[in-house]
């Protein structure tokens, strides 16, 4: 962990959700590099402990393939797909589990990084499908994860989506619902103003190849 004052990431690849409401006492807001493993993190209501750190982490690695598609490299993972609720972080770690971050205060100014994981499934593909773009969310204290769904042959056009909320009873899993209620998830993209949504939907952009 490295105090960095006020220097913070500016860049296209960074996400910026919070711990929890921002009238909470604890709340902090992290700040991820999609690309690298840094993370930056700062307490909104920290007193005296208030300012930016800055982390390295580690939450293993992956194979991918290479640029010829015939070899696979090892690559480090990062944080993708985050949300918190209450107070802590979720994002998916692997195709069991869930991983989980922390910010504790020590007893003193510096803010400690903290990392778990709890076993859940991963949630199922379609026939067919083989590739996915993954959202975590947290609307209302509730988690949820959003599944948009492709086939290798054609990632230009998805084949479908599915949504899942998280029931965090022993033991926690995912359960597919299709009904958020009164709520809009915008995915991909900024949202015009002037744009209205209807409740109960899920508006994203997709970007089309040539």
């Amino acid at each position: 962990m490295v105090e960095t004052g006020d220097e913070i990431p500016d860049n296209k690849r960074s996400s910026c959700p919070l711990s929890d409401d921002v009238a909470s006492p604890t709340c902090g807001v992290l700040i991820y590099d999609t690309a690298m493993p840094n993370m930056w993190y700062c307490r909104i209501n920290g007193g005296g402990s208030r300012g930016w750190f800055s982390y390295d982490y580690d939450i293993g690695s992956r194979d991918i393939p290479d640029e010829t598609y015939e070899n696979l490299v090892d690559q480090q993972k990062t944080f993708h797909a985050i949300a918190s609720v209450k107070g802590r972080f979720y994002f998916i770690d692997s195709a069991n589990t869930v991983g989980m971050l922390e910010f504790a205060v020590d007893g003193g100014d510096e803010t400690e990084s903290r990392f778990g994981h709890m076993d859940v499934a991963q949630v199922e593909f379609p026939d067919g499908s083989a590739a996915a773009d993954m959202f975590m969310l947290e609307p209302g204290g509730e988690l949820f994860h959003v599944c948009i769904f492709y086939t290798l042959s054609c990632l230009d056009a998805p084949t479908g989506f599915s949504v899942y909320m998280m029931d965090f009873s022993e033991p926690a899993a995912w359960r597919k619902t299709d009904d958020i209620g009164d709520r809009v998830f915008l995915l991909q993209g900024e949202c015009p103003e002037q744009h209205r949504f209807c409740a109960n939907t899920m508006p994203f952009n997709h970007v089309v190849g040539s």
